[in-house]
């Protein structure tokens, strides 16, 4: 068996909510029932100690106050090397109860021999990893409910790995832990011999009540609600106090001889009218001490559909039925939360996007072959959320269908979407928060059920056509078709149908079907491909343009008119741009990245890796597109270009962002003697290089060898201001319609010559020095660049 901490565990003391503690003698620490670390609210002192095992209490423990907060960081305190488990060995720290629920604190000690504690909610441990991996980091996570405490030692920077996670078993009150390898779910208890305490100082001795609720909603369909009520310190016991409509179970609760009282309750409501109220739970004879909640009944107006394949009508009142999910899920009550309809509603409440820190609910879905239909009441509140099915084709059955929920705010949106199924399986609905969307989200009245009327999917609802991509094709599956699905075009002298009519089999499905199209006239032209059977029709939008572009003659990109995705690498949200729905600079398509962050992965980049297939060692490469940034800089670069490797091997533009405006890039490379064969150019909003965009697009991208090419390290704009160069003896004078910002001159080699200052005028003369053909490089104080030869006698 593992053994990760064999010298060391930790015990945590708490002291009643809101007061500091008294310097009591450590003597003095005693055990404290678990259901008091549940009822503790507000701000509580916490000690943490490290005990060695084979020691039944601290002995004469160092104590180090953690008192003072800053932000989110509390003080740290210095440990040697030497005392770092030091017997008995104790840290105070101070922490507040989150709305969540839970409480968290982080300690990690540095290679330097500090010790920090920081309050962590909310926050991925990755944020902590400052310089180094830590010589010995720990996080704690105690969950108020007093069922789950976890220790934490992660092997990597991120606690989502999820390795080497400790935990306390209340039932057995033994601390065990995950194992290492990722993905082993198995847990294993350590040894009796391993002691785990919960210890504090004084024990909380005024009366503390908690339920577990904090609201009870009826409905119709929901009549009765279970609660448990939990008090510490109580004198004789608890009476609950609600109007004559509500039904409880116990009205009067008795505390046992400890003065503690852990009961559930059951609530009903048998009317039919709506109700809004408050339940309270009092102190016998000291009504100062109470607990309140609200209390409401309102008719639920959904009504499911008869085949709703999503567990209790898709009402979300439980999740009974449901499959296990993942993060942070649960049932909400409208007594207390914006529900949708009726009493309950589930909601998504993470602490960050994505795995494993934001939240998925699942349906467990047995398909069949057919066409479904995915209705819900959705909000998503503070970014994207995404309703999901897996398996479902059976061409494909690893890939998921993923229809995404833009944020809502506190706007409830009606979710209705159909697909085809052509798989049978065993699968999974979702409704989950993925990387880079939202962390809070609401589902209600969630249905998904079979249809019987025809159905028809098509891979793309455009297509785009000019001289140089006169070929595409579309994928059509059709479900509960009667016949055969027709596809035909409303420009047939311009294109041409390969397929035009596709039978469905016995059980009226047609099988996933490649349909191509040609472009065969020689005009622009708008006009519609529609794909029908019956009352069932699906069209796809075609254009046709076209493309003035004409690439350099020695141009080694192999798509430069970016009509097609297929020989770029890259990764995240990138994809192809039509002139159909976007505005293309040129031609038919362009490329395009829309991330919903920067960087990997949720950002984009589309990778010419190829390059260094073409690329000639001591050359000169130009590299030209037209490019427009929409809401932030991007980068465009190369990588490898000698074999110092890193940073050193690179070289990158940061391009700004230029709006809904086209500009044209200009920049060169030059390769070394040892440059490498994996060279990889890379367009694409990579943060750690200083790139703030999410949405930009290429077009008209080529790279040719230019043993004359300057570096112009920037930008012009289409339409750049007038700007004139010429030389007066061994003087250049440069002029231009805006004022002049910086002047750059460089020779025919690239190197450069002569560097301005700041100039701010519209004029400027300097002397270049010797004969010979100059490229002088003008930037203005708007942006605009523009490169002059001139020539020196």
């Amino acid at each position: 068996m593992k053994k990760h901490f064999s010298l060391i565990f930790i015990a945590l003391f708490l002291i009643a909510g809101g007061m500091k503690a008294q310097q009591t003698p450590v003597a003095n620490l005693q055990s404290i029932d678990p259901l008091a670390l549940s009822l503790i609210d507000d701000y509580v002192d916490c000690y943490i100690a490290v005990i060695n095992s084979s020691l039944q209490k601290p002995v004469t423990p160092r104590v180090f106050d953690f008192t003072t907060i800053t932000g989110n960081k509390m003080d740290a305190v210095e440990l040697t090397q030497t005392n770092r488990f030091e017997e008995g060995l104790i840290f105070r720290v101070t922490f507040k109860k989150e709305e969540n629920g839970k409480k968290y604190f982080l300690f990690q000690q540095k290679s330097t021999g500090n010790i920090l504690a920081e309050n962590v909610v909310n926050k991925p441990y990755s944020e902590y990893d400052t310089g180094g991996k830590p010589y010995w980091d720990l996080k704690v996570e105690y969950d108020a409910t007093g069922e789950a405490y976890a220790i934490g030692h992660p092997t990597e920077t991120t606690w989502a790995a999820n390795r080497n996670c400790y935990s306390y078993d209340w039932a057995t009150e033994k601390m065990g832990y995950k194992a290492s390898a990722v993905g082993d779910d198995e847990n294993e208890f350590v040894t009796d011999d391993y002691l785990f305490y919960f210890l504090q100082y004084e024990a909380p001795v005024d009366p503390i009540i908690k339920l577990s609720t904090k609201g009870v909603s009826f409905d119709q369909n929901v009549r009765q609600v279970a609660f448990t009520i939990e008090a510490i310190n109580i004198t004789g016991g608890l009476e609950i106090d609600a109007a004559d409509e509500i039904g409880l179970s116990d009205w009067q609760l008795n505390a046992d001889a400890t003065g503690a009282v852990n009961v559930t309750v059951i609530a009903d409501y048998q009317n039919n009218v709506d109700y809004t109220g408050t339940l309270t739970v009092w102190e016998q004879g000291n009504h100062a001490i109470a607990v309140s909640i609200p209390v409401k009944y309102r008719r639920d107006t959904f009504t499911p559909t008869s085949n709703n394949m999503v567990p209790g009508g898709g009402y979300m009142n439980s999740f009974d039925g449901f499959d296990s999910g993942w993060g942070t899920k649960m049932i909400v009550s409208a007594a207390d939360e914006d529900v949708y309809s009726g009493a309950n509603c589930a909601k998504i409440a993470g602490k960050s996007p994505g795995y494993p820190n934001g939240g998925s609910i699942d349906v467990p879905i047995e398909w069949e072959p057919g066409t479904y239909r995915i209705r819900a009441m959705v909000k998503a509140v503070d970014g994207a959320f995404i309703i999901g099915v897996q398996k479902t084709n059976i061409a494909s059955p690893n890939t998921d269908i993923n229809f995404t929920i833009e944020q809502t705010g506190d706007n409830w949106v009606q979710f209705d979407k159909k697909f085809i199924v052509t798989n049978t399986a065993s699968a999974l609905m979702f409704f989950n928060t993925p990387s880079g969307g939202g962390i809070t989200g609401y589902i209600d009245n969630w249905e998904l059920y079979k249809e019987t009327e025809a159905t028809i999917e098509l891979s793309t609802s455009a297509l785009a056509f000019d001289n140089n991509q006169t070929d595409a094709s579309f994928t059509v599956i059709g479900a509960n078709i009667v016949g055969n699905i027709s596809i035909t075009t409303d420009i047939p002298n311009l294109i041409t149908l390969f397929e035009n009519s596709l039978p469905a089999d016995v059980s009226g499905n047609v099988a996933s079907t490649e349909v191509w199209v040609s472009y065969t006239g020689s005009e622009p032209a708008e006009g519609t491909i529609t794909v029908s059977n019956g009352s069932e029709t699906q069209t796809i939008a075609v254009k046709i343009v076209h493309d003035d572009f004409v690439p350099h003659e020695l141009n080694i990109n192999q798509d430069p008119y970016m009509n097609s995705l297929g020989g770029f690498g890259g990764w995240g949200k990138k994809s192809l741009a039509s002139v159909v729905t976007d505005d293309v600079f040129s031609g038919a398509y362009c490329g395009k990245i829309a991330g919903t962050t920067t960087s990997y992965p949720n950002g984009g980049s589309i990778d010419f890796n190829t390059i260094g297939e073409y690329l000639e060692a001591e050359t000169t490469y130009r590299v030209r597109a037209r490019i427009k940034t929409v809401d932030g800089s991007f980068i465009l670069g190369i990588s490898g270009l000698n074999g110092l490797g890193g940073d050193e091997a690179n070289k990158d533009y940061l391009i700004p962002q230029s709006g809904d405006e086209w500009v044209q890039f200009d920049g060169c490379f030059t390769t070394d003697f040892d440059f490498q064969t994996n060279a990889n150019m890379y367009f694409n909003n990579d943060g750690a290089k200083g790139a703030t965009g999410k949405l930009a697009y290429i077009d008209n991208w080529e790279v040719y060898p230019d043993p004359t090419a300057v570096d112009p390290n920037g930008l012009s704009k289409i339409n750049i201001a007038d700007a004139s160069a010429y030389s007066n003896g061994k003087s250049i004078t440069v002029k231009s319609s805006e004022q002049i910002q910086q002047v750059y001159a460089y020779n025919l080699q690239g190197a450069l010559i002569y560097a301005s200052g700041k100039i701010n005028a519209a004029s400027y003369t300097f002397e270049a020095g010797n004969a010979g053909i100059y490229i002088v490089k003008l930037i203005t104080y708007s942006g605009n660049v523009k490169n002059l030869k001139v020539l020196v006698k």
